[in-house]
């Protein structure tokens, strides 16, 4: 797990030297939709709508859990930042239709 979340901060910090930080939250929602979307399809065999439920569901909580992280880090839970991640979910998920 300590892998994965420095995986993610490396990835984070790259994407946050060109932008806002909503932006990464929009795009690592969006990996992370299409990922588990088209993972649960090939993996569980399921409908791509079914598919695209557990990418939306998988991404809000997975958004929610990292802004309660945040406030164990001393930062504050910024609703935006989980909307973005949302958002970016949404797009994420309606790309594994393609």
């Amino acid at each position: 797990m300590k892998k994965i979340y420095e995986c993610y901060e490396k990835f984070a910090e790259w994407i946050c030297s060109f932008t806002a930080d909503r932006y990464v939250h929009l795009i690592v929602g969006l990996l992370l939709a299409y990922l588990v979307g088209r993972g649960d399809m090939a993996l569980f065999h399921r409908e791509t709508a079914i598919a695209f439920v557990v990418a939306l569901i998988a991404v809000i909580v997975v958004g929610i859990i990292k802004e309660v992280i945040d406030i164990f880090l001393g930062k504050n839970f910024d609703f935006r930042d989980a909307l973005f991640t949302s958002v970016g979910g949404v797009i994420g998920a309606l790309l594994i239709f393609l």
